[in-house]
């Protein structure tokens, strides 16, 4: 699981920390920044063994102009993610680790240094020479272990070995220009962080290959869609949903997920969805009207049922360690509906994955406090941030969530949203 983003120089962002939980949940006013945090994560997973890619299959950032903070070139822009490790995968990092000196004695406890937890940083930037300059760097437990950069300083532009000083001379033997690769950190022959570029690299990518991003521009559902090849997740707007909800298996896990996804969809009014081969090479996805008791295209459903069902599909269908970013997924529902979210999300966290979502409602908060005082989520279970953006750049705040499942002091731009809506309500009342 994710358990920190650091962003630096980011779009809106000149510097942020921000800890997960299994469900993290941000709001605050539209242009704040929430959905820049998305971009970050979508970004990264585009960007896999390839320089990063600004145009993608998830997001369409522009190019680094329109990226960096403040259009600022020459600022570096950093993305940074911490995971949690296993117990067999620290004790398997920390024994790479204790066979390196020259890092081990620039920790605290030097070759018993424990390592906790996990974070990769990638910065770039264009420098004043115009050069595209990277460095990655691995750390445990907020230590460095390793770092190198393609950056130009007063030995001239190349690849580098930035830290530990003791292997400064050591020339990094591959690409820096690209995101996660499984060599970056490989210095000349040395075995040694041959292994540990390996492991933590593999660690780090485990958790960003099961990134999975639905934007808020989803909702179109094409009444028949091709057949052939296997997607592995909806799609950013939802297009491959008729396509997963049509995959057969043998496998007993595979089929109680295509359950999970038809109960969860019959509590959005979609009974019986399902897909399949409407002949020349054709897929079809249908449902039962709840009402008319009739089949229909998933087309024909209605504006919000076709909003909800790429985010049902996409939760139930991902395997545990999966992390989904969903962009507002109220959209065109009803209250009664919005209600449903938070259960929605809770059942797919008890499966093992994680949800970051972007919000404006209200009623998806309000819906948290039942869950948590039944037990079927904890307090710690979910984080919300309250964001904002300043002359700065966007700033987040974390609410606290008592463990009555209320928000403390409720959320600063909705209460002042309400004060004015009541006061204005207020004013008009007729004064007998």
């Amino acid at each position: 699981m994710l358990s920190k983003i650091k962003i630096g120089n980011f779009k809106s962002i000149e510097h942020l920390e921000l800890e997960l939980a299994p469900l993290t949940i941000f709001v605050g006013l539209n242009a704040s920044g929430k959905s820049n945090v998305l971009d970050f994560l979508a970004f990264l997973k585009q960007s896999l063994d390839r320089v990063p890619t600004f145009k993608g299959d998830l997001v369409d950032l522009g190019d680094l102009r329109e990226v960096v903070h403040k259009r600022e070139e020459d600022r570096w822009t950093s993305l940074s993610l911490v995971i949690g490790l296993s117990s067999s995968e620290s004790t398997g990092l920390s024994a790479i680790v204790k066979d390196i000196p020259e890092i081990t004695k620039t920790l605290p406890g030097g070759p018993s240094f424990p390592i906790g937890n996990l974070e990769y940083e990638i910065s770039f930037r264009k420098s004043p020479n115009n050069y595209r300059e990277f460095k990655h760097s691995i750390s445990a437990s907020g230590l460095t272990l390793l770092k190198v950069g393609l950056i130009e300083d007063e030995r001239g532009f190349g690849r580098k070995t930035l830290h530990p000083r003791d292997l400064s001379k050591m020339k990094p033997e591959n690409d820096l220009n690209v995101v996660l690769k499984r060599n970056i950190f490989i210095l000349g022959n040395r075995g040694d962080t041959s292994n540990l570029s390996k492991a933590a690299v593999d660690a780090i990518r485990n958790s960003v290959e099961k990134i999975y991003y639905i934007s808020a521009l989803r909702g179109y559902l094409p009444r028949t869609s091709p057949t052939g090849g296997k997607p592995e997740w909806v799609g950013a707007g939802g297009e491959y949903t008729t396509q997963l909800l049509s995959l057969e298996s043998d496998d007993i896990k595979f089929e109680a997920k295509k359950q999970k996804i038809i109960e969860w969809a019959k509590n959005f009014e979609l009974l019986d969805v399902s897909a399949g081969w409407r002949g020349e090479n054709q897929l079809r996805s249908y449902f039962k009207d709840p009402k008319f008791k009739i089949i229909l295209n998933t087309a024909s459903s209605g504006q919000g049922s076709r909003q909800i069902l790429p985010i049902i599909v996409q939760l139930f269908y991902s395997d545990p360690g999966s992390v989904i970013l969903i962009e507002e997924p109220e959209i065109s529902l009803h209250i009664k509906s919005q209600l449903e979210l938070p259960k929605m999300f809770s059942e797919a966290i008890k499966e093992g994955k994680q949800i970051i979502v972007a919000t404006h409602s209200e009623h998806l908060i309000l819906a948290l406090k039942p869950l948590i005082v039944n037990g079927e989520l904890k307090p710690e279970d979910v984080a919300i941030w309250h964001f904002e953006k300043t002359e700065e750049g966007t700033k987040a705040e974390k609410l606290n969530l008592t463990d009555k499942g209320i928000v403390e002091g409720w959320i600063p731009s909705y209460v002042k949203a309400e004060r004015e809506i009541i006061k204005k309500w207020f004013d008009t009342l007729p004064e007998d």
